[in-house]
């Protein structure tokens, strides 16, 4: 099973939010089964600071999300493997 990587709910620093490219992401409102197959799983392609914040740009099936770190804790989870 994929390790989980719990994150801070604070914002985060760019040094930070650098460590975090290319990691892969679940949608944590999938169920299990669902969020960790591979054609479900996003992945951090960018960071992008606005208006004092750091941001992730994270790549879904969808399209393209850019979320802060409450955003992003609040909807995905990292996954490592």
């Amino acid at each position: 099973m994929a390790q989980i990587i719990e994150l801070p709910i604070d914002g985060f620093s760019l040094k930070e939010a650098v460590t975090y490219l290319n990691f892969p992401v679940a949608d944590k409102a999938k169920t299990a089964t669902q969020r960790y197959k591979i054609s479900e799983l996003g992945i951090i392609v960018g960071v992008l600071t606005m208006n004092d914040e750091v941001e992730l740009i994270i790549k879904i099936a969808d399209g393209v999300e850019q979320l802060t770190r409450s955003e992003f804790t609040a909807r995905f989870e990292v996954v490592n493997d």
